[in-house]
């Protein structure tokens, strides 16, 4: 009982800390792109490498459970995946977390995301079948031993504490402590439950794992009314064929993956899973490349 009501605790406060320092992969490679503003992918890199602490800290504690993604490689699934969730973050004009982000400030409009999210989650069009990327691994399945891992992460994540600490920027500063706010609740909340997705409310008959999706949302909206960005906006017949399209298409890909871009970016890459790290980059450089090729793709807004 206490182990699940401590989930619930940090998916609130993962939603919660999202809320107030953008986590959005479509705003952080429009902003490097077109800006030259590379403090979006700083903050993604700093989530990335806290989550990957705290969940390899969390397979050290408790060696004989496994917390880790499979050890799975490159496959036609999860390239084209990686691909259809970029093209549905781009159509949609947020990521998973951007949406989440969006509907906690009253973006009514994004509603029909999460709506072709669930579309997609009932439909399962899997024209190769189900994707199945193999058992979780311990930390001393890691190739090559978990020592590498251990001070890798260790030493990345002091690198980048420091760097926000003592940034020069008080805005990079601010955004690079609060993606260390984010990267400790979200990477405890892998670290306690493995492959934990803000998407699960859609995709899983699993009650435990739709209340705690339902806490991120929640802890969104808090955030939200806590940094006054709450603001009520409607939506309009052509946002809503925009917005479900790009739900659907995003969780398409993530069946195909498996993962959305939470999933990737917050235990399936941290975890050092080929598969994870491989589908990430790809995302993200499908990202880039279709921001820098349509310099009118959809911006945060």
């Amino acid at each position: 009982m206490i182990g699940a009501a401590l989930v619930v605790l940090l998916a609130f406060a993962f939603g919660l800390a999202a809320a107030r320092t953008s986590l959005c992969c479509v705003a952080a490679v429009i902003g490097a792109v077109h800006d030259r503003n590379s403090d979006g992918l700083l903050v993604l890199a700093t989530t990335a490498v806290t989550c990957a602490g705290l969940v390899l800290v969390a397979s050290m504690l408790d060696p004989l459970a496994p917390h880790l993604p499979a050890a799975a490689g490159i496959s036609i699934p999860v390239v084209a995946g990686a691909v259809v969730l970029a093209a549905g973050s781009l159509v949609n004009g947020a990521c998973y977390l951007g949406t989440a982000l969006f509907v906690g400030r009253g973006r009514l409009d994004f509603l029909w995301t999460l709506a072709g999210i669930a579309l997609a989650s009932h439909l399962r069009w899997m024209p190769w079948g189900a994707t199945s990327i193999g058992p979780l691994r311990r930390l001393s399945q890691l190739p090559g031993g978990a020592a590498p891992y251990l001070i890798g992460a260790a030493a990345l994540g002091v690198a980048l504490a420091t760097g926000a600490l003592r940034s020069t920027s008080s805005a990079r500063g601010a955004a690079l402590r609060g993606a260390l706010g984010i990267g400790v609740a979200a990477g405890l909340l892998e670290g306690i439950s493995p492959g934990w997705t803000s998407a699960a409310v859609f995709g899983t008959a699993d009650l435990a794992m739709v209340v705690t999706a339902l806490a991120f949302f929640a802890g969104g909206l808090v955030g939200a009314r806590i940094a006054h960005t709450f603001a009520l906006r409607r939506f309009t017949w052509r946002g809503m064929v925009r917005h479900l399209a790009g739900g659907w298409l995003m969780g398409t890909g993530a069946a195909w993956v498996p993962g959305g871009n939470d999933t990737l970016l917050t235990w399936a890459a941290p975890g050092a899973a080929v598969y994870g790290v491989m589908a990430l980059l790809l995302y993200l450089g499908t990202l880039a490349l279709a921001v820098t090729m349509a310099p009118r793709t959809p911006a945060m807004r």
